[in-house]
């Protein structure tokens, strides 16, 4: 079991969430809101706030990647 404890640093930061939790359909991760707006041109990068500082359990890893 992979345990998270999550700090918000910043009043306007939204926990983690499942949206689809439905049969055939559930998620595989959790989704993070960004605390301001932010444009990425195609092909670049950029850091965006969540307002949140995470700890992940040992042997555990996190990944954010892009969605769909």
């Amino acid at each position: 079991m992979v345990n998270i404890k999550l700090v918000k640093t910043h009043k306007d930061a939204v926990l983690p969430k499942v949206n689809n939790r439905g049969y055939g359909v559930g998620d595989s991760g959790y989704d993070l809101t960004a605390v301001e707006d932010a444009w990425i041109p195609a092909g670049s990068s950029r850091v965006v706030p969540v307002g949140l500082h995470l700890a992940i359990s040992r042997r555990s890893r996190g990944e954010i990647i892009q969605f769909s």
